[in-house]
């Protein structure tokens, strides 16, 4: 059986057990994490939908003593809305060309 491995070079990446989560808590943290797993795809970018990847290393034990390493690679499409102030109609969010570091003062 696969089991995930933690990874240092991967601060949100969260093992524990079987299960491997990838969390941001920050502010700002779906944009972060959008940012920092952002796959660059144009047809789906065509539609806005936006595209992250993960990467998971796991490992196996082949024989007592003996593993086997691997990576799995995860992805997840998603869809920013928002509701239209004026007609209150869905509408489909863009990204920020840069990433705020604040909320909006106005």
């Amino acid at each position: 059986m696969w089991a995930p491995l933690a990874d240092p070079q991967q601060g949100d990446l969260l093992v524990e057990g079987n299960t491997a989560s990838f969390v941001a808590s920050n502010p700002w943290a779906l944009l972060r994490m959008i940012d920092q797993h952002l796959v660059a795809d144009s047809t789906g970018a065509a539609r806005k939908r936006l595209w992250l990847g993960f990467a998971v290393p796991q490992q196996r034990e082949v024989s007592p003593g003996k593993s086997e390493r691997g990576r799995v690679r995860l992805f997840l499409a998603m869809t920013l809305l928002g509701i239209d102030p004026k007609t209150q109609a869905e509408v489909t969010l863009s990204m920020p060309a840069k990433f705020p570091r604040s909320a909006p003062t106005d």
